[in-house]
């Protein structure tokens, strides 16, 4: 695809110029890396272009998309440093992961079985492990199978109180309890 073939060029660049700026302030980079991502981002945003102007068939138009998706993912990750990834992953996912605590925090106050001395130690425990699951879910968006394996792997550090977080839910769930304990009855 060449430049002069997608329409408004101007603003194919304003969008990797955004996209780029997102990158910036979510992870410190290099010179050579912020030159490697300007292209990237330029790529990718030419592709989108192509799709949007070029495809009719919806069909065609979200598969070149997610073509897209995955080269610049892959690309994305590729460049980054181990450490950039953890960083990156961290920035962009911190809001997500901290709800997510917090929900869980909640269901395990519901039980009773805490007081809130022992949930402020439980948090930092479940938002790291929370967090390591974010940058796998992110770094291997697209290849499933590694996904996988790799999530796997968290799994047998998972913290127990993600357990009794996630038994509690379905518990509730399923009518199973009282004000936060369990009906044995049926």
């Amino acid at each position: 695809m060449i430049r002069a073939q997608v329409p408004e060029v101007e603003t194919t660049g304003l969008a990797a110029e955004r996209r780029m700026t997102e990158i910036k302030k979510l992870v410190d980079l290099s010179s050579a890396q912020e030159s490697e991502f300007q292209q990237l981002c330029m790529t990718y945003q030419l592709h989108l272009d192509s799709a949007l102007y070029f495809e009719d068939d919806p069909i065609s138009y979200v598969n070149k998309i997610n073509k897209a998706e995955k080269e610049f993912t892959q690309t994305f990750y590729t460049i980054l440093t181990d450490k950039q990834t953890t960083q990156y992953a961290y920035n962009k996912g911190y809001a997500d992961v901290k709800r997510k605590t917090a929900d869980k925090l909640n269901l395990l106050r519901e039980t009773g079985a805490y007081n809130e001395a022992e949930l402020k130690k439980i948090e930092e425990q479940i938002f790291n492990y929370l967090m390591l699951e974010k940058v796998v879910y992110m770094r291997d968006k697209h290849d499933v199978s590694k996904q996988k394996e790799n999530i796997h792997r968290l799994k047998a550090i998972q913290p127990q109180y993600l357990k009794a977080a996630e038994s509690h839910r379905k518990l509730k769930h399923n009518g199973r309890t009282n004000n936060g304990k369990v009906k044995w009855e049926k």
